[in-house]
């Protein structure tokens, strides 16, 4: 338990300095913590006795590079690359196999994928710190409106995780996944669900001005953040591990730590695209 305040105790501030400050500083640390994830959850799959094409799962990384390619306005080079990347993967599987005789290309290549989807989810993650609006009010004027929000689905997700294990704790009596997560309790998710809402309330009123944002955000990371969490543990359940990595101490890996941040942000940030802001002016 020390360890985990610790962690929290140097990772908060700057979690924190990163949200606020300028967007390619976030965009290099949420792909630097992508990076970390492949190597996590590809080694979780091969220790399990599961091949995994590197090739294949490295295309992971094409999504949480892009927003540092728009920079450049280098996009639609940066797809090209990466389908060019596939291309290459998929006849290098084939040479594989004929050269080893392992037959597992297919098996390979789709533990590849997995691996390269799950981290491919750090985009969002990435593209939650876009805005370049000013503030119109709130705790921070100077805070432009991606900083705002992802500031605000930050203490959403972080409530739900808390409020969970406190009232799960507290008032647990029934399992919510128990073959999934044997200690996670339905008292436990709607605490962490009322949490999340009350949170984002306030965090949308002072940072992003607008109750209604905090709410709708609130209310999505209280129930996706725990599906993320549950998605997480599906796969270590079937690798047979405790934690992804150790990396964060009294927490494990970068996925165990943001693993419920990579679900909410690909919703939101989804909604976003689809014209459903959810931020003021959105």
């Amino acid at each position: 338990m020390l360890a985990r305040w610790l962690s929290a105790l140097v990772g908060i501030p700057l979690f924190v300095a990163l949200c606020v400050g300028p967007r390619a500083g976030w965009q290099w640390a949420v792909l630097l913590g992508a990076a970390v994830a492949l190597w996590e959850v590809a080694g979780t799959l091969r220790r399990s006795g599961r091949p995994v094409s590197p090739a294949v799962a490295a295309l992971g990384l094409a999504g949480p590079s892009l927003p540092l390619a728009g920079h450049l306005d280098g996009e639609p080079v940066a797809l090209a690359a990466a389908a060019l990347w596939a291309l290459a993967a998929l006849v290098g599987e084939v040479a594989r196999a004929e050269r080893t005789g392992d037959m597992r290309a297919a098996e390979r290549v789709g533990n590849g994928l997995l691996c390269a989807g799950y981290v491919g989810l750090f985009l969002f993650v990435s593209h939650l710190r876009d805005g370049v609006e000013p503030m119109r009010a709130g705790l921070l004027p100077a805070m432009d409106q991606g900083a705002a929000l992802l500031l605000t689905v930050a203490l959403a997700v972080w409530a739900t995780d808390s409020l969970a294990l406190f009232c799960g704790r507290a008032f647990g009596r029934r399992k919510l996944a128990p073959r999934l997560s044997p200690n996670k309790t339905v008292e436990g998710g709607l605490g962490g669900l009322v949490g999340a809402v009350a949170v984002g309330a306030g965090a949308g009123h002072l940072l992003l001005a607008s109750v209604g944002s905090g709410l709708a955000i609130g209310a999505i990371a209280g129930v996706l953040g725990q599906m993320g969490d549950l998605w997480k543990s599906a796969i270590k359940r079937e690798a047979g591990v405790k934690d992804f990595g150790a990396i964060i101490p009294g927490h494990g890996g970068v996925l165990d730590r943001f693993d419920s941040l990579l679900f909410v942000a690909t919703a939101i940030v989804a909604l976003e695209w689809l014209g459903v802001g959810l931020t003021p002016g959105g």
